[in-house]
């Protein structure tokens, strides 16, 4: 799985002591706060010398506030439900906050992407055969989109049986414009967008597994037709190699794929192979519930989501370190009068610093109606800090810490700043007393060299997040980022009782809690109206009976071996050992379902460069990952849309749980469901859930029919601006709520 990224360094401009809007989430109130564009001048686009900023909105009145974003000089990407898409002029985002129509406006996350065999595993092949229904199913009059890095268009894998591509459509946003290609421009040779390269490796990989039509490495829906929007890389770039897109691309990508099913008048599903660990976990912002509008709004439309590859894995890391890794996740569980804390140590301070947030954020979420009782310090340690040979501070008192901060109130919207004793490490610390989405006390720690520090700085100290109780008991979770195991993790197995000590003058003391991989789902697979999918390692049917590949070298290899290329120490048929856990924030069980998610082979972009070890030939690699578990269950949702396409979302949920396996090691965890969800994918048991019906749609639409390609879609041959804002989402929202209408009906009363 590929992760979303927030380019976070503007959190390193102290927040004033008063509350900026309580409409605004944190990490937008530091962008608006922020003077200059200079820490964001690699992410946030200017249009006009005007710096705009990816903003998702919600509303108690859309036509005022599309109205209202038009007049701030903003434009409007996509509606869903109360959920608007909008980038908006940095200048004009608090004035808009202050509309009361206005509920809340979250900072747009920005985003960078998370079969022969597999096919056995799941049950795909005699359903694709025939052998399990009777009929054979393989997504025929079914649009399985895809929204990731870049997709090699003109690869052999995704031609059908009369040696014509699959693919109907491929937007790719280029200089602030939006291009788009059909099956005719890609046929005839005049799609502009590039089809080859490095770039295009995840997104190729991830679209052969779901729709692949190679008769050795076939995807899960060979027939389906495909659709692939491009992550907007130019609009959120940072310094990391991958791709990068906002959380806006990602709510536009979707709805313009379903636009474009319902010219065709298809079923479709939507692949997200991505995902991040900042935020409540809980499906409240609004990336989560727009997402969610989009399926909720007509029948056969659904969402899958990798789960994300966020577990700690001991035997990856160095032998020094691996007993007292325990993950990205700390839960907070604090008795009124005591005091307890969560400790990390950054074992990466370039990679996590300098690549992506400027330092290690710790996103803090406490349970609601506790911000009166509760408040957050952090304490910094040079004594024992060795990557070789870890020996633990014994004594936790500020006099001894070489960073020190003063405790600071969940109950007021505040920030503070603390400098280590060298000077080298920075921690500030942000308050929200109430976020506007769920209402829980929120946090930010952000932890950055100092100006003139090497970002290796980061590594010379143990951090201690500390909670204090007072007047009633604290409750919550907190989670490291960039979501990175091999950058920084919460420790574990430390004796507590050293800690609790204190000078005697503000009680220092406190005990030390365990990290874990538990509530390490990530954001928008916590997301109700999506389909959360984990990954399991599947057995390979050979003699030997491990799960192998034979690279183009020669030699074979077992994924299970740690020391393989891109090996994971899973155990065969066992829950992947990188899988997240649930449950979600708000303690709904996730993942949905899991899926083969290792080794998989599926397609190789051309004019892309993998090592001969994971290159099976010129056309096709393998690899590991949620990435790979995801779009299997999505292949899977487009079998079962062959079969019946007059689905709801939930009823389409239901089904694929419903047909889940729960043989081998399913069960011998003690989460089954945190860590199985339902259990294995069946896709034979998932179709036979359901009846046949396919009356919802006729699949006779074209794209390329006069006016066709232009139908509910705004974005086609339009520069983002050139149009109104206003008009464009307004004829969008006419045309899906007919949409929606049409197919309601189709399903409720024919």
């Amino acid at each position: 799985m590929r992760r979303i990224i927030y380019s976070l360094s503007a959190l390193i401009i102290m927040i004033p002591s008063i509350a900026i809007s309580g409409e605004m989430d944190l990490l937008l109130r530091s962008i608006v706060k922020d003077g200059s564009s200079a820490s964001w001048s690699k992410s946030l686009p200017e249009e006009g010398g005007v710096v705009m900023v990816p903003c998702l909105i919600k509303t108690i009145d859309l036509d005022n506030t599309l109205e209202a974003i038009d007049r701030s000089g903003g434009t409007v990407g996509a509606v869903a439900g109360k959920i608007i898409s909008a980038s908006i002029p940095r200048g004009e985002i608090q004035s808009l906050s202050k509309l009361p129509i206005i509920l809340n406006i979250e900072f747009a996350a920005p985003l960078s992407s998370k079969m022969d065999t597999a096919r056995a595993a799941g049950e795909v092949d005699v359903v694709q055969d025939g052998q399990a229904l009777g009929l054979a199913y393989n997504g025929k009059n079914v649009v399985i989109g895809i929204v990731d890095d870049g997709l090699d268009y003109g690869h052999s894998d995704f031609l059908g049986a009369d040696g014509n591509t699959r693919i109907q459509y491929v937007m790719q946003h280029i200089n602030g414009e939006a291009v788009e290609c059909t099956k005719k421009t890609i046929v005839n040779g005049s799609c502009e967008i590039e089809d080859e390269g490095q770039g295009f490796l995840h997104g190729t990989h991830v679209t052969g597994i779901a729709a692949g039509g190679n008769d050795v490495y076939t995807g899960v829906a060979p027939e389906a037709d495909i659709m692939f929007v491009f992550l907007d890389v130019e609009d959120a770039y940072t310094s990391d190699t991958g791709s990068t897109s906002f959380g806006t691309n990602v709510l536009e990508s979707a709805s313009t794929i379903f636009d474009k099913a319902n010219i065709m008048d298809k079923a479709a599903v939507v692949n997200l192979s991505l995902g991040t660990s900042i935020g409540a976990h809980d499906g409240t912002s609004l990336l989560e519930e727009g997402l969610t509008e989009l399926t909720s709004a007509q029948v056969g439309r659904a969402i899958v989501n990798a789960a994300g590859n966020e577990q700690v894995i001991p035997a990856a890391q160095p032998s020094a370190r691996r007993d007292y890794v325990g993950g990205i996740h700390a839960s907070i569980d604090v008795a009124d009068g005591s005091s307890e804390a969560s400790r990390f140590a950054i074992w990466n301070g370039s990679g996590s610093a300098a690549t992506f947030t400027g330092g290690t954020l710790v996103d803090i979420w406490m349970n609601e109606d506790q911000k009166d009782n509760c408040s957050v310090s952090i304490i910094g340690y040079t004594e024992g800090r060795s990557s070789s040979d870890f020996t633990f501070p014994g004594i936790a008192t500020t006099d001894d810490a070489d960073l020190a901060s003063n405790d600071i109130s969940f109950s007021v919207d505040s920030a503070e700043s603390s400098t280590s004793d060298s000077g080298n490490v920075v921690a500030t610390i942000s308050i929200d007393d109430s976020d506007a989405r769920n209402s829980k006390p929120h946090a930010m720690i952000l932890v950055t060299p100092a100006d003139g520090a090497s970002s290796s700085s980061l590594e010379s100290m143990w951090y201690d997040v500390i909670v204090r109780a007072n007047g009633g008991n604290c409750t919550g979770n907190m989670w490291l980022y960039y979501d990175y195991t091999l950058y920084h993790d919460y420790l574990k197995g430390i004796a507590t009782g050293a800690f609790d000590v204190g000078d005697g003058s503000r009680g220092d003391g406190y005990a030390i809690s365990d990290g874990d991989s538990f509530y390490t789902m990530t954001i928008p697979a916590t997301a109700v109206g999506v389909i959360s999918t984990g990954s399991w390692l599947a057995e390979k049917p050979t003699a030997s009976g491990l799960s192998e590949w034979t690279g183009a070298n020669g030699t074979t290899y077992d994924q299970s071996n740690i020391d393989a290329p891109g090996g994971s120490g899973s155990t065969i048929d066992d829950l992947s050992s990188f899988s997240s856990l649930g449950p979600t924030g708000d303690d709904r069980t996730k993942p949905d379902i899991v899926a083969p998610g290792e080794p998989i082979i599926s397609a190789l972009a051309r004019g892309a460069s993998v090592s001969n070890s994971v290159a099976v030939n010129d056309n096709f690699y393998k690899s590991a990952g949620t990435s790979m578990a995801s779009p299997y269950v999505a292949g899977v949702v487009a079998l079962l849309l062959d079969r019946n396409n007059t689905l709801l979302f939930d009823e389409i949920k239901a089904a694929v749980q419903a047909g889940a396996r729960t043989d081998g090691l399913t069960s011998k965890t003690t989460d089954t469901a945190n860590s199985y969800g339902s259990g294995k994918i069946d896709a034979a048991a998932v179709l036979a859930h359901v009846i046949e019906d396919d009356s919802a749609y006729s699949g006779t639409g074209d794209l390329e029919s006069p006016g066709g390609s232009s139908g509910c879609s705004f974005l086609e041959g339009n520069k983002r601006g050139s149009t109104s804002t206003l008009l464009l989402a307004l004829l969008l929202s006419l045309c899906a709520l007919s949409l929606a209408s049409r197919t309601i009906l189709a399903k409720r009363f024919r």
